[in-house]
């Protein structure tokens, strides 16, 4: 997932509060994301679970079958 805060309006002097959107996009249904009118790509890090696995582990104790 990734999270982007979208502020609609332009700030103030007088310290007025500001509107955001919250938006969430799922990497795996999209690829892109409109952000002010402009488009950006969404880029996903699918090792993160594998790098969680090995933080957690002993990686010389891990061993991977080459077939």
């Amino acid at each position: 997932m990734t999270a982007v805060l979208e502020f609609n309006n332009k700030p103030d002097d007088k310290g007025s509060a500001r509107i955001a959107d919250l938006r969430f996009y799922n990497a795996m249904r999209t690829g892109k994301m409109d952000l002010g009118g402009h488009p950006f790509r969404i880029d996903a890090d699918f090792t993160v679970p594998l790098n969680v696995y090995l933080a957690d582990n002993d990686p010389s104790a891990v061993q991977f079958l080459q077939v």
